[in-house]
């Protein structure tokens, strides 16, 4: 009679066991290989450090035409119309788009002269306003910079907002603070592939990353959020990500005060949103601390889910009597055999 009491008790406890695992069960797991993916940081000099361009006109540009040499003096203010052409007082419709200033005052003196207006005229175009002439950011920093002359990338985030570890305001909603990463993609007409710098946090090496920018440059600058750790954890909920040093899945358990007993370490899992699908991947702690297995960076918005181990939860739940069930259990079907 007692036998079965105890049998009867254990059968139970392994009910509960499987009831209390099954609130970790919910998740479909979907494959999710490559979890440190990390964006390829372009290396290549001819790349990087193109040759200085010249300044060339574009639509939009406010031009200041003036001849010298000539009587009477001669002094006209334009702007470049949408077609790429300046209208010119007797020059007439004069085609720049596209030509540096001294290609374009080269073209306005031959104007003058086919038209037998001016003679050996001496041409000067001063740009008043360029408003074209602009590099755009988007993503954690959002703003146009001229960029007239030569000018890197420094000079276009000063302009524009901070970068590292120093926030920038991108969203005002109640707990989150978006920071900004300190990889950067840079999308540049005529080159095909994204130009990928890290400016990182480190003064000696940072300035390598300060390269040459260009009209027409679109520099895309990540966002880097917020990381969640639910769970079998002592201080579950939100952290904030460092914009420039990675912060890894055993970095996020220790942030969030370690496991707690019932936690099962190899059951671990990490959930994370990619273009509006989410993957579930195992992340096996043990293995990562012991070396066997590579520890995970996290992306924004990444979930680390702890789960508890049923039979320690029984434990901490029911206390020494629930040991000495387990223990006076086992024991009764051993000798009952």
């Amino acid at each position: 009679m007692i036998a079965r009491r105890f049998r009867f008790s254990l059968v139970l406890l392994l009910v509960l066991m499987r009831t209390a695992m099954a609130q970790f069960t919910g998740i479909a797991p979907t494959a999710a290989p490559g979890l440190n993916v990390h964006p390829v940081i372009t290396t290549d000099p001819a790349i990087l450090y193109p040759p200085e361009r010249d300044f060339v006109l574009m639509p939009g540009d406010l031009l200041s035409v003036e001849l010298y040499g000539v009587v009477p003096a001669y002094l006209d203010r334009e702007r470049v119309a949408q077609d790429g052409s300046i209208r010119l007082n007797l020059g007439g419709i004069i085609p720049l788009e596209g030509l540096t200033l001294k290609q374009a005052e080269a073209a306005i003196a031959a104007r003058f002269e086919q038209a037998q207006t001016f003679h050996n005229a001496q041409v000067q175009i001063q740009v008043v306003e360029a408003p074209g002439h602009t590099a755009t950011l988007i993503g954690a920093i959002r703003g146009s910079v001229p960029v007239v002359g030569h000018v890197r990338l420094y000079d276009v985030l000063a302009r524009v907002g901070s970068t590292g570890s120093t926030t920038a305001q991108v969203s005002t909603q109640a707990s989150t603070v978006t920071q900004a990463s300190t990889v950067m993609t840079i999308q540049r007409p005529g080159v095909p592939a994204p130009i990928v710098v890290d400016i990182g946090n480190d003064a000696t090496h940072s300035a390598a990353g300060n390269i040459p920018i260009f009209a027409g440059d679109t520099i895309t600058v990540g966002q880097v959020g917020n990381y969640y750790v639910v769970g079998a954890v002592n201080k579950p909920g939100p952290s904030p990500l460092s914009g420039a040093v990675p912060t890894t899945v055993l970095q996020a358990i220790s942030s969030a005060g370690g496991t707690t007993f019932p936690a099962k370490m190899n059951d671990a899992q990490l959930i994370r949103f990619t273009d509006g699908h989410r993957t579930v991947q195992a992340v096996p702690l043990k293995k990562i601390q012991d070396g066997s297995v590579e520890d995970v960076a996290l992306q924004t918005d990444d979930i680390v889910l702890v789960p508890t181990s049923a039979i320690r939860n029984a434990i901490k739940n029911g206390g020494i009597s629930t040991v000495v069930a387990i223990a006076l259990a086992y024991a009764t079907v051993s000798t009952s055999r």
